[in-house]
């Protein structure tokens, strides 16, 4: 079958940039991850219920590309200790990632697969468990720099199954749970 939208070059253009920055320090590194976030929401849109079930929406013809990425991101983001965040991190870094987490969890409710369900599940949830494990640490600007990010992901783990079951009008009255890196807090 032909590629109309040349999706396949551009794919190999990505992955070539990809190559170059592999050995960029960390915070290009997030800076790259924060740019695909932006790349891929404008590929996969529209992220509506309709192109979750057509095969040939943009949406579904780019999911997989983003979750095999962004299972590098997940790698990526392994390697980060709260130290390394004491280095070279502007305060950029907040917000890109939050755009990340944020990213992690838009696969999880667009993935339309069992397997792209699992893989984004299994992703978002190893992507909390470092999250919290950073945030352990005492440095205050590390705790800062991460805690919007830290909420947002225990947010999700602690109110989405609710909203899943019952939809965007289910009534939260639980507060948040606040999770460690091994589950709820007491």
């Amino acid at each position: 079958m032909a590629d109309p939208y040349n999706r396949l070059s551009a794919r190999e253009r990505l992955t070539e940039v990809h190559n170059k920055l592999r050995d960029w320090p960390s915070p290009l590194h997030l800076s790259c991850y924060a740019i695909k976030v932006l790349l891929y929401r404008a590929l996969m849109h529209p992220a509506t219920k309709a192109a979750k079930s057509q095969p040939n929406s943009n949406l579904r013809q780019w999911f997989a590309f983003a979750l095999a990425d962004f299972g590098q991101f997940i790698d990526f983001f392994a390697s980060v200790n709260p130290g390394d965040l004491r280095g070279f991190w502007g305060r950029h870094a907040r917000s890109q990632l939050i755009l990340c987490g944020n990213f992690l969890v838009y696969l999880f409710l667009m993935a339309a697969e069992r397997a792209h369900i699992e893989t984004a599940h299994k992703m978002l949830e190893e992507f909390r468990v470092k999250v919290n494990r950073i945030s352990l640490t005492d440095h205050t600007p590390t705790r800062a720099m991460i805690r919007a990010t830290t909420i947002r992901t225990n947010s999700f783990f602690a109110q989405a199954a609710a909203v899943m079951r019952h939809g965007p009008e289910a009534s939260i009255t639980e507060p948040i749970t606040v999770c460690g890196a091994d589950g709820p807090v007491p």
